[in-house]
């Protein structure tokens, strides 16, 4: 009996003396770095004859993401998202988020890390129509620019934005264009529920 109890206290001890669970780093111990490395425009033409032509651009932009953890800490959960930013073909105003990328990274042994993100963008379709025509039909959209920034731990970083679309970083604004976006990705995504549904 004597010795069940000594064997019972020395494991209460050793169930004491275990490191409580480690904390994790604080979002503000995280940095963003932004650096724009190449962009790419292509013209493809659908149709052309006698001068007259359909042609699509497709603009291809390379950014690279660099988050640096200023903590030895581990940082789990860490994620990257990026907006990109677009605006009707033959406007300059009237910004919209065509796009949304999320990146979920891993700093718990690691301070650093670097991803690129590089998506190809079909921007906008031009019509000619040589003699016949009084102009160039421009459609679809341009790119703006994006916005950047990190989610950790219930917590959003201030954003990056690129120097095209400046004009979006008051909260109020990106705060609207995301919920727009959102809005839009329901719609489509109930217009294909709909269309799954079968003839009655």
């Amino acid at each position: 009996m004597k010795w069940i109890i000594i064997l019972f206290a020395l494991s209460a001890v050793c169930i004491a003396q275990q490191p409580s669970e480690r904390p994790q780093a604080k979002i503000s111990s995280l940095g963003l770095k932004v650096r724009e490395v190449g962009t790419k425009k292509k013209d493809h033409d659908n149709w052309k004859s006698w001068g007259s032509y359909d042609r699509d651009t497709t603009r291809q932009k390379t950014v690279e993401v660099e988050v640096t953890k200023f903590s030895r800490d581990p940082a789990d959960g860490v994620k990257v998202w990026v907006l990109w930013i677009a605006r009707p073909a033959q406007s300059n105003s009237g910004e919209f988020i065509f796009k949304r990328e999320v990146l979920p990274l891993n700093l718990t042994k690691q301070f650093e890390h670097v991803t690129f993100v590089s998506p190809e963008i079909v921007e906008n379709n031009q019509r000619y129509y040589g003699y016949y025509s009084s102009g160039t039909y421009t459609s679809g959209m341009k790119l703006a620019g994006y916005a950047i920034g990190l989610d950790y731990g219930g917590e959003t970083s201030k954003p990056y934005f690129s120097n095209g679309v400046s004009n979006i970083s008051e909260p109020a604004k990106l705060k609207a264009l995301i919920a727009e976006y959102e809005k839009k990705g329901k719609n489509r995504r109930s217009s294909r529920s709909q269309s799954d549904q079968p003839d009655r």
